[in-house]
């Protein structure tokens, strides 16, 4: 059953050669994703590292970031304000290095909490599918990156009873990026992680909140900074013509750099404040799911597990956020249900590698499959169905074996 205050206890065996091949292979795997592939394959600073770059120079010089639209909060300028006195290679160095630390800091912490609870056989192929989502790898220089990575070990820091520390760190997560972190927060402060969620808000609001005053102290009111934010998750949301013209159309052909449903959707030929609302509403769904499992059954994993997929499948993100897809993993593999393997475990292979930017990259420069029927509708959105199977597969999942629960007044 899922534990949603208990481990499954599985009875931990000797493993024989075969299981110990296929555990050494996987890990080896992790470790060229984890490690050598954001420290070979990223000479340079990435595009989004760079952005950053600027905006948090331009932030302590004085100078506004907040003239047009800027989805971020000024918390984030404070936490890589590091930046300001290198340059950016070195900086980007640095943010390699230190994702690398965080991942490597989660597998230390989880691997003996699921060896404890699953056994060795699968306690490590836990771990190994959780090392091996692709947001588990810090080669881009998006915030979300680290962010994501963050939120999974602050959970992992809740399992091994640290909640002050798994606060901060979420607190941290929260404010390199919000839209992230926030939904996780309140999953602990609505369950039994009330002490953890607490210092993370508080944490999350002291560092946003000595950002607004140094932009305030440079002339840029908390009243044009909300503006300028709100605007700018109007634009990157593409909940305005030319933010979905720029990255949601069907006829964008790096559309399949996203994790979110609505190209699919615009491909089906709903317009673009359609398929907008469809997701929408189907995050609503989402939400008040993982909220009701929040609040009756305490569980923070439970909760997160769906949200998350939801999440990712509803609104703008792309590969570097799917670390958090190591919340319906985890219960998948907690669960004693074979079917939870097939529906929720498998589905999430399709993000151990971006296999569609891979072969965009690589191949489709060329005009090779770029517009045939096995692109557009199998290979380009698999990880689309992906996610649309791993949100059904744990709803399903957890109002089965919480049915009760939920029932109980």
């Amino acid at each position: 059953m899922i534990p949603f205050n208990k481990p499954f206890i599985e009875n931990s065996s000797g493993l024989s050669k075969s299981q110990k091949v296929a555990i050494f292979a996987a890990f080896i795997v992790a470790f060229a994703l984890v490690v050598l592939r954001p420290l070979l394959l990223k000479a340079g600073p990435s595009g989004d590292f760079m952005t950053i770059f600027r905006q948090t120079r331009a932030f302590w010089e004085g100078e506004s970031v907040y003239r047009g639209g800027n989805p971020y909060l000024p918390g984030i300028y404070v936490l890589m304000a590091y930046q300001v006195f290198l340059d950016p290679r070195t900086a980007w160095l640095i943010w390699r290095f230190l994702g690398i630390a965080l991942v490597g800091t989660l597998a230390w912490i989880l691997h003996p909490l699921l060896k404890r609870e699953l056994g060795n056989w699968k306690g490590n192929l836990a771990l190994a599918n959780v090392l091996l989502l692709s947001g588990m790898s810090p080669w881009s220089g998006n915030p979300g990156n680290l962010a994501g990575i963050m939120i999974v070990l602050a959970y992992a820091l809740m399992s091994a009873t640290s909640p002050f520390m798994a606060g901060v760190i979420l607190g941290l997560a929260t404010a390199l990026k919000y839209s992230l972190g926030l939904p996780f927060i309140v999953f602990a402060l609505l369950g039994k992680r009330k002490r953890a969620g607490f210092v993370a808000l508080s944490t999350f609001l002291i560092i946003t909140m000595l950002g607004v005053m140094v932009a305030w102290a440079h002339g840029t009111s908390p009243d044009a900074l909300l503006r300028s934010v709100a605007f700018g998750i109007q634009h990157v949301g593409g909940y305005e013509h030319s933010g979905f013209t720029r990255w949601f159309t069907s006829e964008n052909p790096y559309r399949f750099q996203l994790t979110t449903i609505v190209p699919l959707l615009h491909s089906l030929g709903l317009s673009g404040s359609e398929a907008n609302l469809c997701c929408l509403a189907l995050l609503a769904m989402g939400v008040v799911l993982s909220l009701a499992i929040a609040l009756r059954t305490g569980s923070f994993l439970s909760a997160a597990a769906v949200f998350s997929p939801f999440f990712l499948m509803c609104t703008y993100h792309r590969f570097y956020d799917t670390a958090i897809l190591a919340f319906p993993v985890l219960l998948g593999w907690k669960t004693d249900d074979a079917r939870a393997h097939w529906w929720l475990i498998v589905p999430s292979m399709t993000f151990f590698l971006s296999i569609s930017n891979i072969l965009q990259t690589r191949v489709l420069h060329a005009g090779f499959l770029s517009k045939s029927w096995l692109w557009n509708w199998v290979i380009g959105p698999h990880h689309w169905y992906a996610l649309i199977v791993m949100s059904l597969s744990v709803s399903v999942l957890v109002l089965r074996k919480a049915g009760r629960m939920l029932a109980r007044p």
